[in-house]
């Protein structure tokens, strides 16, 4: 924004070369957020009534820390899951 500002003072000796994409980054999708049914089943059988860290979880199931977190918050909106402290969760009885 700065040297866009200044470009007509400087007559552009500062303006940055346009940005281009790698051939890798142009052709990416977007990652879905939604989780599969089977990442739901993985991360429920990882849960007890012990409670266990979020992040022991995510590393467990290897699955991607907004996955996880969207079902835990499924399994909270449902009433079947308890947040402890330390961020560590536990399912109710």
């Amino acid at each position: 924004d700065i040297l866009e500002t200044l470009a007509p003072i400087t007559g552009d000796l500062f303006s940055p070369a346009p940005m281009q994409l790698e051939e890798s980054e142009a052709e990416t999708t977007p990652v879905s957020a939604e989780p599969h049914e089977n990442s739901r089943a993985r991360i429920t059988n990882l849960l007890t009534t012990t409670p266990i860290e979020i992040d022991e979880i995510i590393r467990l199931s290897s699955e991607t820390p907004s996955a996880v977190k969207i079902i835990l918050l499924e399994l909270e909106l449902a009433g079947r899951l308890e947040y402890h402290g330390q961020q560590m969760v536990s399912l109710i009885e």
